[in-house]
């Protein structure tokens, strides 16, 4: 069986064939800390994790309709805790990646409200804006890996993943919520317009539709209706908060569309890892927030066959398997 593909491995294939092979072929990364978004991102996801595991954890224990657990919940006391338990699980991600809890000065300049003391207020936020959806919703699973077939005539080709949360809403509708955080900041609308719109179309979000509908054929999710994705977003702002659920809808045409369009980059990828053949996309080496990371390597050494012939890690850079499964995606705005 070839080994799955996944949407970051699609992505950068599609965007650099040569940056793909760099990461996702040879599994070579720069050498220290990740880029300290990557790492916002990564924590934001396991603070999450945390307030939606305690807070149904709290209500199973009260019950949904007592009217103490209404008040209990509805209180600033039991946000600060959910802060905290959030706040303690974004600090292990955050020193763990290598970053320190308190930035120094020009750390504090660069990460631009990415930092741990930030992202403990944003949870306090994030929660009571969204203490009544979540005791509306009851949460079906969280993190779910999946490792899903593209083809039924090609049984060695598959598409993997890792899924935030299936949540069940208060109409029997079950949804997937996608946690993404963004610096996409507008004065009028929280969000620019620009980042609401990038979902619709989205090959992510598609894939997990795609994938949600096969586990439910499997009986590894409940057989009940599917409403599609809720982009969960959180803005990361030096003085706004804000908080967005995004629907996309779903729809058996655009799945349809997406697994013809990953089944052909699927099958050019195998075809440049066959061939060795991984070209550079000279357009790409620079997009709005920052240059490629492989861009030096690309320069001091442009040959394909070179690169064909080594495998070792060249300076400045390390090993680092990617690993979909254990691994969420994290967005680079």
């Amino acid at each position: 069986m070839l080994p799955p593909l996944d949407n970051s491995t699609i992505t950068a294939f599609r965007e650099c064939p040569r940056k793909a092979f760099f990461r996702y072929v040879r599994h070579w990364r720069m050498d220290g800390p990740e880029p300290v978004y990557f790492t916002f991102g990564s924590a934001w996801h396991s603070g999450l994790d945390a307030i939606y595991k305690a807070f149904y954890e709290a209500r199973s224990i009260h019950g949904r309709t007592n009217p103490e657990w209404n008040r209990l919940r509805q209180s600033d006391e039991f946000a600060k805790v959910l802060t905290e338990v959030a706040g303690l699980a974004f600090d292990q991600v955050w020193t763990d990646a290598g970053w320190p809890l308190i930035p120094d000065p020009d750390q504090y300049a660069d990460f631009k409200a990415r930092t741990p003391a930030k992202a403990r207020e944003m949870f306090f936020y994030y929660y009571k804006e969204l203490a009544e959806h979540l005791n509306r919703w009851s949460l079906i699973q969280t993190e779910q890996p999946f490792c899903v077939p593209l083809d039924p005539e090609n049984p060695e080709i598959f598409y993997s993943g890792r899924i935030d949360k299936v949540i069940e809403d208060e109409l029997g509708t079950m949804w997937l919520l996608e946690h993404k955080t963004s610096t996409l900041f507008s004065k009028t609308t929280g969000f620019r317009n620009d980042f609401v719109q990038s979902f619709s179309p989205n090959s992510q979000v598609e894939g997990y539709m795609y994938a949600v509908r096969f586990l439910q054929s499997q009986g590894d999710l409940p057989d009940q209706p599917f409403g599609g994705v809720y982009v969960d977003a959180s803005l990361v702002h030096k003085t706004s908060f804000h908080y967005k659920r995004i629907p996309v809808y779903y729809d058996d045409m655009l799945v349809a569309e997406w697994l013809d369009d990953v089944r052909y980059w699927h099958h050019s990828f195998q075809s440049s890892r066959t061939e060795g053949m991984f070209p550079r996309a000279t357009n790409n080496c620079f997009n709005k927030y920052s240059q490629c990371s492989y861009l030096h390597l690309c320069r001091t050494q442009p040959s394909m066959q070179y690169w064909n012939e080594k495998y070792e890690a060249p300076e400045g850079f390390i090993t680092d398997e990617w690993k979909p499964y254990a691994t969420k995606e994290i967005e680079t705005s």
